[in-house]
């Protein structure tokens, strides 16, 4: 898929008010995981709460150990 059909793909998915954002966002990251062939690992880290740490969000890809960052690390 050339990125122009790909941006477009991506619009459309998360335009879709109907999903939760969380559904959207993992449809993002297996559609980025099977349509760019250098990515074997997409997801997303948000910050945790008031905690100074990122904690694993929707991901594509193999399971990782790395669930909860700590800031200034990784």
């Amino acid at each position: 898929m050339s990125f122009e059909n790909l941006r477009k793909e991506v619009s459309t998915l998360l335009a879709n008010d109907k999903a939760s954002t969380e559904a959207r966002l993992t449809e993002l990251c297996e559609l980025l995981k099977a349509e760019v062939d250098y990515y074997t690992w997409v997801g997303f880290y948000f910050k945790n709460g008031d905690k100074n740490e990122l904690k694993l969000g929707p991901f594509a890809g193999e399971p990782t150990d790395h669930t909860i960052i700590p800031f200034g690390k990784g």
